[in-house]
């Protein structure tokens, strides 16, 4: 059981009572009224009970939190993650919870929550994070791109069927038909010539027995060529680039290969120059062999094409309203893309999941949890990715569907998506629809804007009425704006002003420099927090990292 009391001046208790009942409003108040910080402070004492249902639940595979705005969805889920830590003691690490935050601003707000509460930090990443660290050398849509990119109709349809999970299931049967016939090489070359022809690895991986699954086909493949390559060190030692290179040999690099491997007396020239030949040779070698380890074998650019030219046998691309002839024409586009290193967000996760498909790789196996924030903008097809890459883990889901802004309408279609992935007996819907964040009057403010905002209860914490300011001319607005600033200031306030797109962001941030006004343009979902006044584009501002700043202003 939990206690907790008011007490004023350090001698007088005003208020007890049982936190498994409720929490007074007098002690959330008095929480909630504290000023805000760049950094998120520990929320222990603000936990209501229906926010207690989520820390402590166990046994669900998949918790899918659907929380208004404000609700204290990242609070529960912070103290959750206190909570499995200190239950599984000695069997559960931070290192076995990873968090997918919607960006490193948020990142960065939750970062000391956690080690108040006595924890080591889980490991976070943003999607985008996540994806690029395994596709070095292309260029991965990033936030900012992927808010301000123009659409056409058709594209917009590509990209609505790459992002589903019928595009998911049509990439695991195209890696499915790989095991026969169809994997993509590239040859392995070696001082500017064919070292292992790709033809030569194609015989060698479709070699094996028919019920060798792609992992098998893989390792089998890696184990004949290494082999292969050790028994060329050899032959290779009386190559006329090797000869040159043991004559070439300084008296230093001499010494450094003597003291090395302790070689003792040579018997005569010949084992001498064998001995400094094979050390050249070798180490030449380790190119090759790190690009066998490394599957650098595998044509993934080709295949990934391949697939995409597949994709109407695969599924029926009409019921997405694209026609076969239209769908040729994107992958033409894709691949005038490609050509640049260039990936949109809809096809980074497509191209890493044939990847894992094609080396037959497993996921990770140690993680425990895995917690994703704003679900309302995952794509059903990266959810089904992130469940087959940590396939023993259990699942936190948060979300609002109301703040939707990549996926749009079609965040209501997700939960349906994702339930098809957990089983429904292991699966915990909970709704929570009491608003703390802001005042009354800003909650009633904003919940009549949105479609199902009936379903949103303000707690009852009293604020001025928001201000809706129309200007005739936006010199008069910009007038107000800094006018409002000044008064901020005076408060000790930090202020963030909410752009419609970075553009428009980095035009008034120069308009207010140009006026003599400090402030700090976030245009980057990487950016750090910083106080004073922030000028940020809408599509960093939804989440957690921003509102504790919109508390009533």
């Amino acid at each position: 059981m939990k206690r907790q009391f008011v007490i004023k001046d350090g001698t007088k208790i005003e208020t007890m009572f049982d936190t498994a009942e409720t929490i007074g409003d007098q002690m959330l108040l008095e929480v909630l009224g504290e000023k805000s910080d760049t950094q998120m402070k520990s929320i222990v004492t603000t936990i209501q009970r229906e926010q207690n249902q989520i820390i402590r639940d166990t046994t669900a595979d998949l918790l899918f939190v659907q929380g208004a705005a404000g609700s204290g969805k990242t609070s529960a889920v912070l103290q959750r993650v206190a909570y499995l830590l200190y239950r599984y003691r000695g069997n559960l690490t931070s290192s076995q919870v990873i968090m997918f935050s919607p960006n490193q601003l948020f990142s960065d707000y939750i970062g000391n929550v956690l080690p108040e509460m006595g924890e080591q930090n889980m490991v976070q990443f943003t999607y985008y994070q996540y994806v690029t660290r395994r596709t070095p050398g292309m260029h991965v849509q990033n936030l900012f791109q992927q808010f301000e990119a123009d659409q056409t109709p058709l594209q917009a349809k590509v990209a609505a069927l790459k992002e589903s999970d019928a595009f998911f299931h049509a990439t695991e049967a195209y890696a499915e038909h790989l095991r026969s016939a169809g994997v993509r090489f590239k040859d392995i070359r070696f001082h500017g010539g064919v070292f292992f022809s790709r033809k030569k690895i194609a015989e060698i991986f479709y070699s094996y027995n028919q019920n060798y699954n792609m992992n098998n086909r893989v390792q089998a493949t890696k184990e004949r060529l290494t082999s292969m390559l050790n028994r060329r060190v050899g032959s290779e030692t009386r190559a006329k680039w090797v000869r040159e290179a043991v004559e070439n040999l300084s008296e230093e690099e001499i010494r450094d290969l003597q003291a090395q491997s302790h070689p003792g007396e040579f018997q005569d020239s010949n084992s001498e120059f064998q001995f400094y030949a094979r050390h050249i040779v070798t180490e030449a070698f380790a190119e090759i062999d790190a690009a066998i380890v490394r599957n650098r074998f595998l044509n993934v650019r080709a295949q990934y094409v391949a697939f995409l030219r597949a994709v109407p046998d695969l599924l029926d691309v009409t019921k997405f309203g694209i026609t076969p002839s239209e769908w040729n024409q994107s992958v033409d586009e894709f691949v005038e893309q490609f050509r640049q290193r260039k990936l949109t967000m809809a096809d980074a996760t497509p191209y890493l999941h044939l990847y894992d498909l094609m080396i037959g790789r497993h996921g990770d196996r140690k993680m425990r949890f895995v917690f994703i924030d704003e679900i309302q903008d995952y794509t059903p097809y990266q959810l089904a990715y992130l469940q087959k890459n940590f396939p023993r883990a259990k699942f936190t889901l948060l979300g609002d569907l109301n703040q939707a802004i990549f996926t749009g309408s079609n965040a209501r279609n997700l939960m349906g998506s994702v339930t098809k992935l957990f089983d429904p007996d292991k699966t915990r819907v909970v709704q929570l629809t009491q608003s703390y964040r802001s005042t009354a009057q800003v909650t009633e403010f904003t919940k009549a804007l949105l479609k199902s905002g009936q379903k949103i209860v303000a707690f009852n914490r009293q604020g001025d009425l928001p201000q809706v300011l129309v200007r005739a001319t936006s010199a008069d607005a910009f007038n107000t704006l800094t006018k409002q600033l000044a008064t901020n200031a005076q408060d000790h306030d930090t202020t963030a002003i909410i752009t419609r797109s970075l553009g428009d962001a980095a035009a008034l941030q120069q308009q207010l420099h140009d006026a003599g006004q400090r402030s700090t343009l976030i245009r980057s979902e990487n950016q750090r927090l910083v106080p004073g006044v922030l000028v940020v584009p809408s599509f960093l501002a939804k989440g957690s990292s921003l509102t504790p700043w919109w508390r009533g202003t």
